[in-house]
């Protein structure tokens, strides 16, 4: 498994001109022990602008679903089928390889992905995804170097970069998330020598602010206990942290 865990340090992050960010969902964590995919999606770039060509496909992961999963990306067994017309994976293997051809592809902890189109295409009877294109590059990585310390998920970088205002997501989608993530991979790969700003405004102030001390009175501590749909949706969050993290995730109960 080849994957570029650098960004201008290293790794020339524009020696393709063509990029492709994707995003696979699943049916657990572990494809060596059973797991599936049943869903991914591919969002292209050319010449650091998306261009709206995409690849959205489903497939019969030929087992159950578990809820936890479910949670993540909303679909059972059944929805499946029915959204796959019960091709499997193998099926639509030769679309990808078509759709990814030449490009550097782009994944947000982009060893979680690898390892499933790896475990899918080796199914198959196919090569590696690497074999398939010209590199595959971690955004997870980049963000650990840019923000060293902080949250680095998806919807973290989406809040951080791009405002929590100006996306909307309940649920992840193969698609929604590869389509979010070229925007995130765009502004975190920016060549900082192209920015154009006026280093004069930067210096100057408006009127001088004089900081108050807020008085909170005292009161009776009120101590708030979870309802149903408060578990039901922390338990939600867990899963969608266990993904982006690739499996990382200190958990807290209630």
């Amino acid at each position: 498994m080849n994957i570029d865990e650098n960004t201008h340090d290293g790794v020339d992050v524009n020696a393709s001109s063509r990029h492709v960010t994707f995003d696979c969902e699943t049916t657990g964590l572990h494809p060596d022990e059973g797991d599936k995919m049943v869903e991914a999606g591919f969002y292209e770039i050319i010449d650091r602008k998306p261009t709206g060509r995409y690849l959205h496909l489903y497939f019969d992961p030929k087992r159950d679903v578990p809820d936890e999963a479910k949670e993540v990306h909303g679909h059972s067994r059944d929805d499946l089928v029915r959204l796959s017309g019960k091709r499997v994976f193998a099926d639509r293997a030769q679309e990808i390889i078509d759709f990814i051809r030449g490009a550097k592809l782009v994944a947000h902890n982009a060893k979680f992905d690898t390892r499933f189109f790896d475990m899918e295409f080796k199914v198959a009877g196919l090569n590696p995804l690497a074999s398939y294109c010209e590199g595959i590059i971690d955004s997870l990585a980049i963000a650990q170097r840019l923000y060293p310390g902080q949250r680095n998920s998806l919807d973290a970088l989406l809040n951080r970069l791009v405002g929590k205002d100006n996306y909307e997501r309940e649920l992840h989608g193969a698609l929604l998330d590869a389509r979010l993530l070229s925007q995130v991979y765009l502004i975190m790969t920016v060549d900082q020598k192209g920015l154009e700003f006026n280093e004069r405004s930067l210096t100057k102030s408006g009127p001088k602010l004089t900081p108050a001390r807020l008085q909170i009175p005292a009161g009776e501590l009120v101590i708030a206990q979870p309802s149903d749909v408060d578990r039901e949706a922390h338990a939600a969050m867990q899963a969608r942290i266990r993904k982006s993290s690739g499996g990382s995730c200190i958990e807290f109960g209630f």
